[in-house]
């Protein structure tokens, strides 16, 4: 249990120096958090570069990247895989931000979780 709280302490410290624009990762002799519990350990994921005007971290973003890597065992993605950025048009589907996710999940041996497929507010107009 030490190790884990220690590892999610750890990982909580460095997305804080990452939000804080610090660049540089947590040492290699820390613990990861995926490694510290035999369950799976989550993450939302985004791809999304600015949210309300501001810019936000996402999988293209290396340091964001490699601490999602790091430390995380399953994913979960926000918008990109919901009804409405799937199916831009009737018989008209756009993947391009689904398969971005997926090669990042399998580089990465990470299970890839949907999110929320029919959603009251992403259902294309066209269904």
């Amino acid at each position: 249990m030490i190790r884990l709280l220690t590892a999610a302490a750890l990982l909580g410290v460095a997305a804080l120096l990452g939000a804080a624009g610090c660049s540089e990762a947590v040492p290699p002799e820390a613990p990861t958090l995926r490694n510290s519990t035999s369950m799976p350990v989550g993450a939302t994921i985004s791809l999304r570069d600015r949210f309300e005007g501001q810019p936000t971290e996402n999988l293209r973003t290396p340091f964001y990247a490699a601490l999602v890597a790091e430390h995380f065992n399953s994913i979960t993605v926000e918008n990109m895989m919901k009804l409405s950025n799937i199916a831009v048009g009737e018989g008209t589907y756009e993947w391009t931000h689904a398969d971005e996710a997926v090669r990042f999940a399998e580089a990465n041996d990470i299970r890839l979780h949907g999110h929320t497929l029919f959603w009251h507010y992403s259902i294309p107009g066209f269904i």
